[in-house]
């Protein structure tokens, strides 16, 4: 075991925080929320240390307080192409950004790394159902062209079932995001005590997961505020429930 344990935090979506002494790691950034929503704990403004954060692609709800972040912090943030792009864009200098696409390996620190795979989106495009036990396939055989319609029109639109600040916060959130995933990355953090899988969306390689048990276990390290230290499959996220099997 290492000196230092970790502490892991989820502040909701996809977003959590990765601590040990000196290291501050989040993955995403997604921490404030539309008027009205409950505060998820943490707010972007709260946010006084980041040493690296790793975005799991360009989506409004990953991508979004990413910037000030970086800004405030100088946190050195892991991105693919078009999050970086949008980063970029919104004044992250160049020298914070590190670009990848899956298959790198980012180094932390003393005996901490990140592995960073390819995965891929949930089909945002494919036929929804409020039954969670109707199978979704994803509409197979439809084409790209249909796939980016179909998205493009999830994410855009005037917003007309929501009060004026509500539709003004989504806008803005879409302001600062892209509407295309960028390519899907998850993220393999790997340390002493062992390691641990953050993925953004539910879509991934079958080939590249397959190393990942989803047994339910003891989480490895000490269990942050919203994080249980014994995990339940299906009742929290996959990176409160996954490890990494080398």
């Amino acid at each position: 075991m290492s000196r230092s344990p970790w502490t892991v935090e989820w502040f909701g979506t996809t977003t959590f925080r990765a601590r040990r002494p000196g290291l501050d790691v989040f993955f995403d950034g997604y921490l404030d929320r539309l008027p009205g929503l409950d505060p998820v704990g943490l707010s972007v403004a709260e946010v006084d240390r980041a040493d690296f954060v790793f975005v799991s692609h360009a989506h409004f709800d990953h991508l979004y307080g990413v910037a000030p972040i970086a800004r405030a912090t100088g946190a050195t943030v892991v991105a693919s192409p078009e999050s970086a792009r949008i980063l970029r864009r919104d004044g992250v200098p160049d020298e914070q950004l590190l670009m990848v696409t899956g298959g790198e390996t980012v180094r932390l620190g003393p005996a901490a790394s990140v592995r960073v795979l390819p995965a891929q989106h949930s089909c945002l495009f494919a036929a929804a159902d409020s039954d969670s036990a109707v199978e979704c396939l994803g509409d197979l055989g439809i084409s790209a062209q249909d796939r980016w319609l179909q998205v493009r029109s999830t994410l855009s639109g005037g917003f007309p079932w929501a009060p004026a600040p509500v539709a003004e916060a989504i806008q803005s959130m879409l302001d600062h995001s892209s509407m295309h995933d960028g390519g899907q990355l998850a993220f393999v953090l790997q340390t002493e005590d062992g390691s641990a899988l953050f993925s953004g969306s539910s879509g991934y390689w079958p080939g590249i997961f397959a190393g990942c048990d989803r047994t339910p276990r003891s989480w490895p390290w000490p269990a942050g505020p919203t994080c249980p230290a014994s995990p339940t499959r299906g009742h929290r996220p996959a990176s409160c429930s996954s490890r990494w099997r080398p």
